[in-house]
Parts: C-alpha cells; structure tokens; sequence
C-alpha cells in the first residue's frame, strides 16, 4: 500500500508543478484579456442610448467634468470609443503603454463620482437597528446568540475570531493536525 501511495503523490506533485508553470506563465496574460472583455463589453453598450446601466451616472458626471461644454451624447460616445479602445489594447496585448494611459485616465474619471457626488451615486440601501447597524434577518449570518457560533469562533486563533461577513464563503478549520497544504502556508490553517 505504501509504494502505491508514494506513487501516487508523485504524480499529483508532478501535475500540481506542471499546473503551477503553466499558471505562471499565462495569468497575467489571461487577467489582461479578461479585463479587456470587460472593457470592450460596457464599452459596446454605452454606444446603445438605454443600455447602459451607468449612462445617467455617465452623463451627469460628464457634465460636471467638462462643465457643460461636452454635450452628455456626445460624451458617452466618446467614453464609449475610449472604452472599446482599452478593451481592444487589453485584448490583442498591442501598445501596452498607450492602453495603460487611458486606462490610468478612464479610471481617474471613473472614480470620479465618489468625489463630486458623495453619498450620491452609492447610498446605503441597508434597514438601519438602533446603532447603525444592519438589521440582520433571521436564519442569515453568524449570530453570537446562537451556541453553535459561539463554539464556532471560540475554536478560531485570536486574529480570526472577527465574524466573517459572509458565513460559508470560507470555511477553516483548525485544530487539527495535519500537515498545512500549499494553499495555506503562511497560517497554518488546513482549508476544507
């Protein structure tokens, strides 16, 4: 049973190695041509008036911007234009540093609504309790009154025993003593 096992590990060393090489070569490449799918796509979609989900928040930001010089169609076009042009850079991987700046520029002006419109374009859709906050509904989240939570987070180290923002997202378990896998080696924690 030993050598089969041995075996065994050794192949799935081999193929987790040869997985890894790969992934070290081409992320980058597939993280650049993913954003620029997206790029391309909201970009597409600004040239259609109405499909957009952020062509009001585009035109009442570009208003502001160009302080009313630019009409708001006009504007959108041209963000429109500017955003399939990152997205085609991004893409086909040609003139990296020429897409890189009107990549910096586009998201200095996409980040411009938290600036000029605070609380505007983002407000807090949540019920509020007594002191600010949420209200939690019940059977979702952790809740302290609950023994099994309470057991839950007494098991974790200090620095994790914070109440995940999504209960399920991320499962660890500690306590045990096996031997840390390559996806938690820094912690020591064992996933699944």
């Amino acid at each position: 049973m030993g050598a089969v096992t041995k075996d065994l590990r050794a192949k799935l060393e081999r193929s987790e190695e040869r997985v890894t090489r790969w992934l070290v070569h081409r992320s980058v490449a597939i993280l650049r041509i993913g954003l620029g799918c997206i790029f391309l796509g909201f970009g597409l979609l600004k040239f259609f008036p109405g499909l957009s989900p952020a062509e009001a928040l585009v035109k009442e930001t570009l208003d502001v911007l160009t302080f009313g010089l630019v009409p708001a169609g006009v504007g959108v076009v041209l963000l429109a234009a500017l955003e399939c042009a990152i997205g085609l850079g991004l893409i086909t991987g040609r003139y990296p540093r020429l897409t890189l700046v009107l990549l910096g520029f586009q998201m200095i002006g996409a980040m411009s609504p938290l600036f000029l419109f605070p609380g505007g374009p983002f407000r807090r859709t949540f019920p509020r309790a007594h002191a600010g906050r949420p209200v939690r509904h019940q059977g979702r989240g952790a809740d302290s009154s609950r023994p099994r939570d309470r057991r839950y987070r007494a098991r974790l180290p200090p620095g994790l025993r914070a109440r995940p923002p999504i209960r399920g997202l991320l499962e660890v378990r500690c306590g045990t003593h096996r031997k840390p896998s390559a996806f938690a080696p820094a912690t020591g924690l064992i996933p699944g």
